[in-house]
């Protein structure tokens, strides 16, 4: 039965166009870097034929989506950097040695992923549903953006209303509760100098929230933070561009991503991991890996794993003790584990999960006697 993995590798290139690079990750893109990789694999053109010629292609690395374990098999047999000419066949030399034809893709390195990947946002859709690995669309969310609240004064907040205009003209620092009355009952006009330009109390921030328009959140946020005891109704108010804004420029809480959990705002999570990791700065406050750990998103953690991986230890850990096979080998397919995780993963009991982290990493000698203790190797 012929293998069809130039096929599948001329149908990424025609959607993507030629040439076109793949990082150590499996994606693909245009650029020689992407996210700060290397491109270690790049195919200058399209093949003429579709079918991958080797002696050391056995198929020992599963199905024919495997293109890029493939790949890495007969690289491990014939050596790196690796050549595939126009007929298919492969070398080590830029130019076939037998027909001497130009090299049409070139290998680096190993791999330690088996697919390419194609980002939605990369490309629309792929002409051969087999040639890429896609990622899984989320249930769709019923959240929409809320309009802005509108307040009724009674007869006491229009009295401390004109009190705290009086104030403003003359520039003197409003009480707490003038200033709450002045941003929820003041005109647009004055509501949107008054937040651009002065320093509000904590407790009176979620009035710009609740009020202001998404440029004016937008400005808001570009030049502060929210307390902590307003940071989740962002999740509920506010666009997926004036958080992917917060996100890239602030130390973000936990509740953001617990809230955005809770209304199914998937896809603004992924957009989020491309502008920044989840868990890029050390603080208690930030641990949004956890959080979806706790939560099950599978295509989330991919994402996470793929482009940054687990800063903290503990959730590398937790991921394990899930006990999620499908989760833990794609981890395995871009991560080495610390001495505890492995420990964590001999712990789980599961042979094939063992076989896979020794085969690809070498547990190191306490944990590798462990795992023959427990039989798993």
């Amino acid at each position: 039965m012929k293998n069809l993995i130039l096929k599948q590798v001329n149908a990424i290139g025609t959607e993507l166009g030629f040439p076109f690079y793949v990082y150590p990750d499996g994606t693909c893109g245009k650029s020689m870097v992407s996210g700060g990789l290397n491109a270690v694999m790049v195919v200058k053109k399209k093949f003429p034929v579709e079918e991958l010629k080797s002696d050391f292609l056995t198929g020992s690395q599963g199905s024919d989506e495997n293109v890029l374990a493939h790949l890495t098999e007969i690289g491990n047999q014939l050596g790196f950097p690796l050549y595939v000419y126009a007929d298919g066949m492969c070398g080590l030399t830029p130019s076939s040695e037998i027909n001497k034809f130009p090299f049409t893709m070139m290998v680096k390195k190993p791999f330690v992923v088996n697919q390419m990947v194609v980002e939605p946002n990369d490309v629309a859709a792929c002409s051969d549903s087999s040639a890429v690995k896609k990622i899984t669309s989320y249930p769709y969310s019923n959240w929409t953006l809320p309009t802005p609240q509108v307040f009724t004064p009674t007869d006491e907040e229009v009295k401390i209303l004109e009190k705290a205009r009086e104030k403003v003209r003359r520039e003197e620092v409003l009480s707490r509760d003038e200033e709450r009355v002045y941003l929820c009952f003041a005109t647009d006009t004055e509501f949107e100098n008054f937040v651009l330009n002065r320093i509000l109390f904590c407790s009176n921030e979620k009035y710009i929230l609740l009020r202001g328009t998404q440029d004016l959140v937008k400005k808001y946020v570009l030049k502060h933070c929210w307390d902590d005891v307003v940071v989740d109704l962002m999740a509920e108010r506010c666009s997926d561009d004036v958080i992917l804004a917060y996100f890239s420029k602030w130390l973000v809480h936990v509740k953001v991503i617990e809230k955005l959990l809770d209304l199914g705002r998937f896809e603004l999570i992924e957009k989020i991991q491309k502008v920044t990791t989840l868990d890029a700065r050390r603080s208690g406050s930030d641990r949004h890996v956890a959080a979806i750990i706790k939560a099950g998103h599978s295509e989330l953690l991919k994402t996470q794993i793929r482009k940054h991986g687990f800063r903290y230890e503990d959730d590398v850990e937790a991921l394990i003790k899930t006990g999620n096979v499908e989760m833990i080998k794609y981890y395995l397919d871009y991560h080495s584990l610390s001495e505890s995780a492995q420990k964590e993963l001999i712990e789980l009991g599961n042979a094939q999960l063992a076989k896979i982290y020794q085969e690809r990493y070498s547990f190191c000698s306490d944990s590798l006697k462990l795992a023959k203790w427990c039989g798993l190797i």
